[in-house]
């Protein structure tokens, strides 16, 4: 054992992870109270930005890990160290990770594909929104394109109409269109209230 070290190297590194771990879940509570809806109704875009900003703490609390285990580490407790620092680059690791497969990715559009699957695929939806694929299409086209929607809502005083689909892990693709042509495309996370079923 080093002499450095107060306690049995497991013991010091066990004691640092644990302080870590509960340092880690108090910050993520709070990152969970700032960003947790009781209506849901989220879009892509507002999802996408609450992974960047996990990853944007995940990188700070790993900065912050890494400073103290670099004292510890000056003054030879190095189990210690380590005890601190494992977590925080898992957290990293992963939430870069979850980031990269979940957001920002680019999956080709395959009709077949698409039409053969009643809850449409997620990946294929998110590039669809995230590239603009639809804007300027007629519905004739996004028809073609999409095939018949879950739903179907139409204005004709304003001249406004949607179309919506159903996709895989509760996501609604609603594609809104102006005088029959696409203006806006957008995924949303299903409204909850007390009344839903």
């Amino acid at each position: 054992m080093s002499e450095h070290e107060r306690y049995h190297p497991v013991i010091s590194f066990s004691i640092s992870l644990t302080i870590t771990t509960f340092i880690i879940l108090i910050i993520g509570f709070f990152y969970f109270i700032s960003t947790f809806s009781f209506g849901g109704g989220e879009t892509l875009s507002e999802i996408e930005m609450e992974h960047i900003l996990l990853l944007y703490i995940s990188i700070l609390i790993f900065a912050v890990a890494l400073f103290v285990t670099i004292f510890y580490l000056r003054t030879g407790k190095k189990y210690t160290a380590l005890g601190i620092l494992v977590l925080p680059i898992l957290l990293v690791f992963s939430s870069s990770n979850y980031l990269l497969e979940n957001n920002f990715n680019h999956t080709d559009f395959s009709k077949t594909i698409w039409m053969q699957s009643k809850q449409k695929p997620e990946k294929m939806a998110k590039t669809l929104v995230r590239e603009k694929k639809l804007i300027g299409l007629t519905r004739t086209q996004v028809k073609d394109m999409l095939g018949e929607g879950l739903k179907e809502y139409g204005n004709t005083g304003t001249g406004y109409s949607r179309i919506e689909y159903w996709v895989s892990n509760n996501w609604t693709l609603t594609v809104l269109f102006q005088k029959d042509k696409v203006i806006e495309s957008e995924l949303m996370l299903p409204y909850y209230s007390l009344w839903s079923r």
